[in-house]
């Protein structure tokens, strides 16, 4: 269930788009009149979750791996052809 409910979230995370700029920054693009400020949204949130997907990604490998170590000891100490 938790699993479930975690998925949920990242998703409807991910599918709604915000406000994601500070008030100074939003007054700035708000007043430029020659839509210098089109993408910034975009870039906000592209600065917000490249860290935190490097971080996923890297924990990610480190666990798949911490695992699959574990597995293979856990195979050599059962195995009676070591002893």
């Amino acid at each position: 269930m938790r699993r479930l409910f975690l998925i949920l979230m990242m998703f409807l995370g991910f599918t709604f788009t915000g406000m994601s700029q500070c008030p100074m920054c939003k007054t700035t693009v708000e007043n430029a009149q020659n839509g210098e400020g089109k993408g910034l949204n975009k870039a906000i949130l592209y600065l917000l979750v490249t860290p935190f997907a490097i971080g996923i990604i890297g924990g990610g490998a480190f666990y798949i791996s911490y695992r699959n170590a574990k597995k293979r000891a856990e195979l050599n100490l059962n195995n009676p052809d070591n002893f």
